[in-house]
C-alpha cells in the first residue's frame, strides 16, 4: 500500500463540523468504513459544534446503551475508533461560554479561529492523514473548514460531503443504512421507511493545497482565520528582499510581511553581498578551478566582497582582510591570505546551505525558492568544475538600505 494513501496513515481522524442534526457524524462514518473500497476507518472521530449540538451528540450517539454510534460500530463490526466527549469541540463566545448557535459577527469570527487552529494542529502531525466533512452544521461552518483544509491539507487530506437518498434525509430516527431491515418512522406521504434500504454515500471534493505557501513559525503560534488567510494571499503578491544596515551589523528581511531571517554576521553579510550583485544585475558568481598549486582564483570577486562590507560597516581595511581570511585563498607569490588570492570555494558552500536552511524555516520550501542563493550543477570553467551562484529575484525586487 501507498504511503500516501489516507488509509494507510497509523493515525486516521474523521473531522467535521455538526449542528444540532447528529445523523452527520454517523452517516459519514458509515460511508468511509464500511461502504468506501478501500475503507477508511478512523482511528478518532472529532466533531466541532455548539453547545446544543454538542448535547445532542451525547443523548443520540455516545450514550452507552442507546448511542447510535456504538451501535454502528457494533453492528458492522468497527473497532479500534476513538468517539468520546473530550473530541467534542464546542465553539465559545469572549468570555469563554459555550455558544447556543452562531448568529452574530463575533460568534462567526470565532468559530472560524477555532476550526481554522484545530486543522492546524491536526495537519501537523506527519502520522496522521485527516478526512474532513463539511455536510454539517450552519453553511458558514462547513465554507471555513473547507477553507482551513486548502490552508493546511496534505496529500493524504481529504475533503467531503454526504450524500443521504431523499426519502431518508433528515429523518430523526436515521443515523446510517441498517445492516439487516428495521423499520422507522418516514414522512407523510411513507410513514415507514425501512433503514436497511437507505444509500448513503460520499462526494470527494477537491480542493486546492496551499499548505506549501504558508509561513511555518506563524502557523506554529495560535493564527486567526482572518491571519491565515492573508498570510496565503500576501506570500504571492510578489517576492520582497530587503536588508536594514545599522554599522556592522545587518538585518535580512524577507517577504511581503518583511520576515527577519535569523542568520549570523559572515551569512549574513555573503547573502547581502549577494543581494547586491543581483539588484545591479551583475553576472553569476563564478569561482573557477584550481591552479596546479591546488589555488582557487577568483581575485575580483573577493575584492568586491570586502570593499562592500567595509562601504556599510566603515571597518578598516586591515580589519576586514583578518575578520575574513579563511574566506580566501593565499597569493601564488607569496601565499599570505588576503582578498588577492581569490575567494575560496570551500568557503562559499556552507554559507548558501545556511542560508537555504534559513529561509526554509522561515518560509517553507516552495516560498523560499525565489530567495534562494541558487547554484549551476556540472559547470566548469575550460575543463575544470566550477562553482555558479546567482540569486535569481528581480533587481527591483531586492532593496539594501
Amino acid at each position: 500500500m501507498k504511503p500516501d494513501l489516507p488509509e494507510s496513515f497509523p493515525k486516521r481522524i474523521l473531522l467535521l463540523v455538526s449542528g444540532i442534526t447528529p445523523q452527520i457524524i454517523t452517516e459519514t462514518l458509515y460511508a468511509l468504513a464500511v461502504k468506501r473500497e478501500p475503507a477508511f476507518i478512523p482511528t478518532r472521530v472529532i466533531s466541532i459544534t455548539t453547545a446544543l449540538g454538542a448535547k445532542n451528540i451525547k443523548n443520540a450517539l455516545l450514550h452507552p446503551q442507546t448511542g447510535h454510534f456504538h451501535r454502528l460500530c457494533k453492528e458492522y463490526g468497527l473497532s479500534g475508533i476513538s468517539f468520546a466527549e473530550d473530541d467534542i469541540f464546542i465553539i465559545e463566545d469572549e468570555q469563554g461560554n459555550p455558544l447556543k448557535d452562531i448568529r452574530t459577527v463575533n460568534d462567526n469570527e470565532r468559530c472560524a479561529n477555532m476550526i481554522t487552529n484545530i486543522v492546524y494542529d491536526l495537519t501537523s502531525d506527519p502520522d496522521s492523514a485527516i478526512h474532513i466533512s463539511i455536510a454539517g452544521g450552519r453553511k458558514t461552518m462547513g465554507f471555513y473548514i473547507g477553507y482551513a483544509a486548502s490552508l493546511f491539507g496534505r496529500e493524504q487530506d481529504r475533503l467531503s460531503h454526504v450524500l443521504v437518498s431523499e426519502e431518508f434525509e433528515g429523518l430523526p430516527e436515521f443515523f446510517y443504512p441498517s445492516k439487516h431491515s428495521r423499520t422507522i418512522n418516514g414522512r407523510d406521504k411513507t410513514p415507514f421507511l425501512d433503514a436497511s434500504q437507505a444509500d448513503v454515500s460520499l462526494a470527494e471534493i477537491p480542493f486546492a493545497r496551499l499548505r506549501d505557501g504558508m509561513v511555518p513559525h506563524l502557523g506554529a503560534a495560535r493564527m486567526t482565520f482572518s491571519q491565515a488567510v492573508h498570510h496565503a494571499n500576501t506570500a504571492r503578491q510578489g517576492q520582497k528582499l530587503r536588508f536594514e544596515f545599522e554599522m556592522e551589523k545587518i538585518r535580512p528581511l524577507v517577504g511581503p510581511d518583511a520576515i527577519p531571517l535569523e542568520l549570523e554576521h559572515t551569512t549574513a553579510w555573503f547573502y547581502a553581498w549577494m543581494a547586491y550583485r543581483a539588484k545591479k544585475a551583475m553576472p553569476p558568481l563564478i569561482l573557477a578551478g584550481t591552479d596546479k598549486a591546488g589555488l582557487v582564483q577568483s581575485p575580483e570577486d573577493a575584492q568586491s566582497f570586502i570593499a562592500f562590507y567595509q562601504y556599510y560597516t566603515r571597518e578598516p581595511l586591515d580589519e576586514v582582510r583578518d575578520r575574513f581570511a579563511k574566506a580566501f585563498a593565499p597569493t601564488l607569490d607569496n601565499r599570505v591570505k588576503q582578498p588577492e588570492g581569490g575567494m575560496k570555494r570551500s568557503w562559499v558552500t556552507p554559507l548558501v546551505s545556511k542560508i537555504r536552511n534559513a529561509l526554509e524555516a522561515a518560509l517553507g520550501p516552495a516560498l523560499a525558492e525565489p530567495y534562494l542563493i541558487h547554484s549551476k550543477k556540472g559547470y566548469k570553467v575550460g575543463n575544470k568544475p566550477a562553482g555558479c551562484y546567482q540569486i535569481r529575484l528581480a533587481p527591483q525586487a531586492i532593496s539594501l538600505e
